[in-house]
């Protein structure tokens, strides 16, 4: 498996959907990983999540999400 400092060298994304909770990390801890690493290009993430909680939503978009997508 890639690690988050390789799909960045290797991609380059122009933006990054993720999940709020995911197995071994969740994405807000994940989301600040990333934007304090040097290949970081700044492009938008936006954050997805089965918790539609009004404390979820918040979490996502003080932590630098551009948007909160709702699913079941």
């Amino acid at each position: 498996a890639l690690s988050y400092p390789k799909l960045l060298e290797e991609y380059n994304p122009h933006a990054i959907l993720m999940d709020v909770h995911m197995a071994v990390l969740d994405g807000h801890e994940l989301y600040k990983r990333i934007s304090s690493h040097p290949l970081y290009n700044g492009c938008p993430v936006i954050f997805i999540s089965g918790d539609h909680s009004a404390e979820n939503r918040i979490k996502s978009f003080e932590g630098g999400g551009i948007d909160f997508l709702p699913r079941d």
